[in-house]
């Protein structure tokens, strides 16, 4: 299942996010490159900037980081949570994005609507979200989660 999801959601994160070669600072004021990688919480190692070409990426690199974090953030998932391998890919998916969007930390302040999640009620989960700091900030990425998570 964990293919099918990053199949699925790799290129949905890299529209939600679009592209910059060039690090620059994101709404939120984090230093980022690439398809959102957060430099501040996710830095890059010394391997990965000798891979910079006068301090940019390229679209392959970048996708291969995106790809390696959205994995890293589903295992996160399974991890902390029995009910995710009970979810439908796309729920999945829409989670991981979530976690990608909001680190770890703040994908759990959704305490509401996890427990929604956990209990099957897809529709409390989906009002849930949508009364929250990150629904109206982030608004089209948001429906375009909750769609997933409310099919």
């Amino acid at each position: 299942m964990k293919r099918q999801v990053l199949a699925f959601i790799i290129p949905l994160t890299a529209r939600f996010e679009g592209f910059s070669a060039k690090s620059y600072i994101c709404p939120a004021g984090f230093k980022t490159i690439g398809y959102g990688r957060n430099l501040e919480a996710n830095p890059l190692t010394k391997e990965e900037e000798a891979l910079l070409i006068n301090g940019e990426v390229s679209k392959e690199l970048a996708l291969s980081w995106l790809e390696k974090e959205l994995s890293k953030d589903y295992e996160l998932l399974v991890s902390h949570f029995s009910f995710f391998k009970e979810l439908d890919y796309k729920k999945q998916a829409a989670l991981v994005d979530m976690v990608y969007n909001l680190g770890f930390r703040g994908f759990l302040s959704f305490k509401k609507a996890i427990s929604a999640l956990e209990q099957k009620d897809y529709q409390k989960a989906a009002m849930e979200l949508k009364n929250s700091k990150w629904f109206r900030q982030v608004k089209n990425r948001a429906y375009e989660i909750i769609n997933l998570i409310l099919e």
